[in-house]
């Protein structure tokens, strides 16, 4: 078993929540990850980083915690404010460093 499988497991979740494939994915986060280390990432070879988690969870709600550690609930409550927010300057500087 892959040393990541129970995030992988998470990170499938997500993409067929979203009704994405990888490229659908990477093109969505403007390339902050590639197909490849995505494709990582998914077979549990490589966790995702807390940059691209969070990157995640700004997007589409889906947490970081629960990416990340498998920490319940899976997604923001719906009304939560900070959905129809504008990014911080620290989430500016993490896309920005990842893109």
């Amino acid at each position: 078993m892959s040393k990541h499988q129970a995030v992988a497991r998470r990170f499938a979740e997500l993409l067929e929540h979203l009704e994405m494939d990888r490229s659908q994915f990477v093109a969505a986060v403007d390339e902050a990850v590639s197909e490849r280390s995505l494709y990582s990432i998914l077979n549990g070879h490589r966790r995702p980083s807390r940059s691209l988690a969070v990157l995640i969870e700004r997007i589409w709600g889906f947490r970081a915690g629960y990416l990340l550690h498998g920490q319940s609930p899976a997604w923001t409550a719906a009304d939560d404010s900070s959905a129809n927010r504008s990014a911080s300057d620290d989430e500016v500087a993490i896309h920005e460093m990842l893109a």
